[in-house]
């Protein structure tokens, strides 16, 4: 049997694709998160975060947090924070940031300026936090909604706390759980709404988008169903004229295996699956090479033919596909 694969690429019009089941999560920034052993909340984020997990699991299974991608830098696996939020904001219907102390607003700065984070931004602000007319007021929050962004205000009583040799400050807050978690079902009643507008079902691919190209990455892999990180590089650049580095696809193979989208598999090389997360990212649409091609009717197909293909003529990589 051919191998069908390159049938497949040649026949690809990367100009008409969709892409869709999108991982639509919600990526959220704030204060510090407390152990779930600690009755009082860390911060609003950490008060948002607890009631939504007893009020709305739906949607607190789709948060991610800032805290789950430390150990990427840490690792050496992405190549700075910027890179990887640009990547997260892609793949996210959402993202919330709570200017809950000094260094937040910092991030809002940063994420102020950067096209595809700010589009989905929505902030969180508390405004007895923020001095009237301040660089923050009159500068970035004053940006944000000149470019109509979401700004959510709001009010809850914090006080400051120097630890330490007093070199660094934390806030705490100063009301009891019970008006605290109030005011977190307020916020989050305004919040479900501002993410529900955000998300979206369906979207053209943007090759430029560093999260499309993820996307394109597990897409691969699914119809693919197990490949190495060399036949990933030549994929790309034969059927989507995207050209990268071999250290990039891994950055980006490491966020799809964190993401749950992926799975590495050593089988003599080493395979990367797709996991039962992965249904598939692209909506295909075919270019005039597709009317001399046979060998398959649509992607489904492709997929089907292709794992026969492996049976057939590679052991190693059909043993990766049964672990």
């Amino acid at each position: 049997m051919d191998d069908i694969r390159d049938d497949f690429i040649l026949c690809i019009d990367a100009e008409e694709l969709r892409l869709e089941n999108l991982p639509n999560f919600v990526f959220i920034c704030g204060g510090v998160r407390n152990s779930v052993d600690v009755d009082n909340p860390g911060s609003m984020r950490d008060a948002l975060l607890r009631r939504l997990e007893h009020t709305d699991s739906k949607l607190s299974s789709r948060i991610r947090e800032a805290e789950e991608f430390q150990d990427w830098l840490e690792h050496s696996k992405i190549d700075n924070l910027i890179d990887l939020e640009i990547v997260l904001a892609d793949l996210a219907s959402a993202v919330i940031l709570i200017v809950e102390g000094l260094g937040a607003y910092a991030e809002l700065g940063a994420f102020s300026i950067i096209e595809s984070i700010s589009k989905k931004l929505i902030t969180i602000l508390n405004t007895n936090t923020i001095i009237g007319k301040s660089f923050i007021n009159l500068g970035v929050i004053k940006y944000l909604e000149d470019n109509k962004q979401v700004i959510l205000r709001y009010e809850w009583n914090v006080e400051y706390i120097a630890s330490g040799d007093r070199k660094k400050v934390n806030l705490r807050f100063s009301d009891t759980n019970q008006v605290i978690y109030n005011k977190a079902d307020i916020i989050l009643d305004k919040l479900k709404q501002e993410i529900e507008q955000k998300t979206q079902s369906t979207v053209k691919f943007e090759k430029d988008r560093k999260g499309h190209i993820c996307l394109v990455i597990a897409d691969l892999i699914y119809i693919f169903s197990a490949l190495k990180v060399g036949e990933i590089k030549i994929y790309l650049s034969v059927g989507f004229s995207i050209e990268l580095t071999v250290k990039k696809i891994k950055e980006y193979l490491y966020i799809l295996e964190n993401l749950e989208l992926i799975i590495k598999v050593n089988s003599g090389d080493i395979f990367y699956v797709a996991s039962h997360n992965n249904y598939g990212f692209i909506k295909y649409r075919y270019n005039n090479n597709k009317k001399q091609v046979s060998s398959f009717v649509d992607a489904d197909d492709a997929k089907t033919k292709v794992i026969l293909f492996y049976r057939e003529g590679d052991i190693s990589r059909n043993d990766a596909l049964n672990r």
